[in-house]
């Protein structure tokens, strides 16, 4: 899976990076249709971490996100996240991490699932001391990224129930293979907030619509090229 994992990225990341920067495709929109406008998210959710080779731990997990122009019914954004372990046994490590990273929706109705990946780094603290190849390791701080997805639920016109999956890679002097996996639940809510929220939602014009044409002919300085 990790050796697999560089080429896929070269290959999607780029593609969604490439994508965001389009331009607003309004001829693919049908008439009339809205287009939304961007949108800042705020969430908190509470993770449920399974460290891959020192137990589980309890988190909670923040995060801010950016979406950025819709194109054929998909939705990229920007996010920055961070992590902080809240409670742990006394026999699993505790981990920090702080991330930024893209995601693609597919908004649906109600329903908004999505992929993303995360890169950035962190530290992970052992309960008591660690011994690894006759070093004693009490916290290291590591690289790390993650992959995954998730969904968000619509509850209100700014407020989402939001679930959520990462497979996190860390790179950790501690172990022979130089890396752990540690897999991370998270259960949360989103607050959204609409950029511009006095501006009105751009719609494309059907100039064949008889409409239009009345409009040209009551107030013709409208339609003057």
């Amino acid at each position: 899976m990790l050796s697999l994992l560089p080429r896929l990225l070269r290959r999607l990341v780029p593609a969604i990076l490439g994508l965001t920067a389009l331009p607003a495709f309004s001829q693919a929109i049908p008439a009339g249709r809205e287009v939304p406008p961007p949108t800042v998210g705020v969430f908190l959710a509470g993770t449920d971490t399974h460290t891959g080779f020192m137990g589980k731990n309890g988190a909670i997990t923040a995060g801010i996100n950016l979406s950025l122009r819709r194109f054929y019914g998909f939705e990229p954004a920007v996010e920055l996240r961070g992590s902080t372990s809240v409670h742990a046994n006394s026999a699993a490590a505790t981990e920090r991490s702080f991330l930024g990273g893209v995601l693609l929706r597919r908004p649906i109705g109600r329903i908004s699932p999505y992929v993303d990946y995360f890169y950035g780094g962190g530290s992970i603290t052992y309960p008591g001391t660690y011994e690894y190849n006759g070093y004693v390791f009490v916290r290291t701080n590591d690289p790390m990224h993650a992959y995954g997805g998730g969904l968000d639920l619509r509850l209100t016109h700014s407020w989402s129930f939001k679930a959520d999956y990462q497979l996190q890679q860390w790179s950790v002097p501690v172990l022979a293979s130089d890396h752990a996996e540690a897999h991370a639940f998270s259960l949360g809510i989103t607050r959204r907030f609409t950029l511009n929220p006095h501006s009105h939602p751009k719609q494309t014009v059907d100039k064949d619509d008889p409409k239009w044409h009345k409009l040209c002919d009551d107030h013709p300085m409208l339609c003057q090229k």
